[in-house]
């Protein structure tokens, strides 16, 4: 029995018999393990992929849509939520402490049920919502805008149940270029006539202010209704004053001569996102405020201010030289006096004479329209030109045009255009021709200086949202 026992055991060693199998199962081990992490590498770029697209795309268009205010988190939230949604296999972190910049309740969901919820309003600029955390910096000086976007938590890999799950945490960054804009300017009146006043404004808009900023206006009053200027061709001549922000004032004459006063250059700044110019327009002749003085004829046009009274011999509002329809009489004083009646031939004698003296009022009556560089519907009326005259069609600001992009072509860099403004309203049978074959007012324009203008990205060379990461 000994031998038997010893004689299998020596044929068992001796035997060879399904190595093959043991050591293909052996080696089949890691050969499992690198095709499984091939897949699961495959899966990471896939998802990382995914996910950076997704804020990517989030940052860039919330700050585009933000244009020169800030922007909407709860905008960068959603179209987050959207991209990634449709990844069962992605796991949004939750936390605690979410603040957010915006009002109102946004949530950010991922197929999985991962929820980040948030509410209420508060500062600074940094909002955390969880697995969100969006920082938006406004442009300081010379540095432009940035708007940071960032997402954590998790995604399965490919063997989730046996390999658990990856974390993960991405960043955008949105930010807008700056570039060179009209700092400082100077408008130079050449030529003006007209029957209608008018007054050119420029304005700026400051980033985050509630209200427009005017840096100077140009009024333009008629003198003289009889005559007409040979430039413009326009019936009427007068003078413009101009009055600056800093309280100053010029006063030409119609042909752009001064009177008093000099040209001032007028600093726009380098922290305005919008700049445009309009004209407001008087049918009476006079400027905002005031009206025609009905006791001077045309040919010594003046202009009083709305609400003025004065009395006066005439009891009817038609003997008056410049009637103009802003009379009002409010009343009259009689005056009594003696003296002498009778002639030579009846006798004198004494008697009591009565006059009376009428008090009237004088209240605007003309309309005012306003045309402006900003509106789309009305750019047209003004004309940019390089020679001091508009002659071709291609010289007016375009109906549509999307302004402010055109203030490069309004007030260029280091460069100097004409501007002249048409008074009348447009229509397609006088384009050019008629009232529209010369304009009323016209400027010298300079961009003296350009700097670096963080907040006006609309139109400058480059000036727009681009992924910086």
């Amino acid at each position: 029995m000994r031998s038997f026992l010893h004689s299998r055991v020596a044929d068992f060693r001796r035997d060879r018999r399904g190595n093959v199998a043991i050591v293909f199962g052996l080696s089949a081990i890691p050969a499992m393990l690198a095709v499984t992490a091939g897949i699961d590498y495959a899966h990471f770029n896939s998802r990382q992929t995914a996910i950076q697209s997704a804020i990517d795309s989030a940052a860039l268009a919330t700050l585009t849509q933000a244009g020169t205010g800030t922007p909407n988190d709860n905008l960068a939230r959603s179209l987050i939520s959207a991209a990634i949604g449709q990844y069962t296999d992605i796991t949004l972190s939750q936390g605690s402490g979410a603040t957010t910049t915006d009002s109102g309740t946004t949530t950010i969901t991922a197929s999985s049920g991962a929820t980040c919820t948030v509410s209420g309003s508060v500062t600074p600029q940094t909002s955390t919502c969880a697995n969100t955390t969006l920082t938006y910096t406004p442009s300081s000086g010379s540095t432009p805008a940035t708007y940071k976007v960032t997402i954590s938590g998790t995604y399965a890999q490919a063997l989730g149940s046996t390999f658990g799950a990856a974390s993960f945490s991405r960043t955008a960054t949105a930010k807008v270029s700056a570039s060179a804009a009209p700092s400082s300017t100077q408008f130079k009146l050449t030529q003006a006539s007209g029957w209608y006043a008018k007054t050119v404004k420029i304005y700026i808009h400051n980033k985050n202010a509630t209200s427009d900023t005017l840096l100077a206006s140009y009024t333009y009053a008629p003198t003289d209704l009889t005559q007409s200027n040979a430039f413009t061709g326009g019936g009427g001549i007068g003078n413009v004053t101009a009055t600056f922000q800093d309280g100053t004032t010029a006063v030409w004459d119609s042909s752009g001569n001064a009177i008093s006063g000099t040209n001032e250059a007028v600093s726009l700044g380098t922290t305005y996102d919008n700049a445009y110019l309009t004209m407001d327009v008087y049918t009476d002749g006079c400027p905002a405020g005031q009206t025609p003085d009905p006791r001077y004829a045309n040919n010594n046009f003046t202009c009083i201010a709305s609400g003025t009274s004065f009395t006066s011999s005439n009891s009817s509002a038609s003997q008056f030289p410049n009637n103009t329809g802003n009379l009002t009489q409010t009343g009259s004083t009689p005056t009594t006096t003696t003296g002498t009646c009778g002639n030579r031939y009846s006798g004198y004698y004494s008697c009591q004479q009565t006059t009376y003296t009428y008090t009237w009022q004088v209240t605007k009556q003309g309309s005012v329209t306003t045309y402006s560089t900003s509106d789309p519907t009305a750019a047209n009326h003004l004309f940019v030109m390089n020679s001091n005259r508009a002659s071709v069609a291609a010289d007016d600001m375009p109906l549509g045009t999307s302004l402010p992009i055109s203030l490069f072509k309004m007030i260029p860099c280091g460069q100097t255009v004409y501007h002249s403004w048409e008074d009348t309203p447009w229509s397609s049978t006088q384009k050019y021709t008629g009232s529209w074959s010369a304009q009323d007012i016209y400027f010298q324009v300079a961009g003296t200086v350009c700097s670096i203008n963080a907040n006006y990205t609309n139109g400058a060379p480059g000036g727009a949202p681009y992924l910086s990461n």
